[in-house]
């Protein structure tokens, strides 16, 4: 007793469109765009720490700056 069995060429994997930025980036589940994703988080926290530091050792210099917004 044989059984037909029919060809496919496409093994069930479907055409799959291009996902958008956001999809792919942003709401991405594969463990190297999270690593690349904590790695840009890393980078922006370091710039503002320092960008706050600066605004710290700045005020501590001279009391008479007002970076962070006017006297009251």
């Amino acid at each position: 007793m044989s059984v037909a069995h029919e060809h496919h060429d496409d093994h069930g994997h479907g055409h799959h469109e291009e996902l958008s930025f956001w999809r792919k980036y942003v709401f991405s589940i594969d463990h190297k765009v999270i690593g690349i994703q904590y790695i840009i988080l890393a980078i922006v926290a370091a710039f503002v720490g320092m960008g706050l530091s600066f605004g710290v050792v700045s005020k501590t210099e001279r009391p008479e700056n007002h970076i962070f917004g006017s006297p009251k």
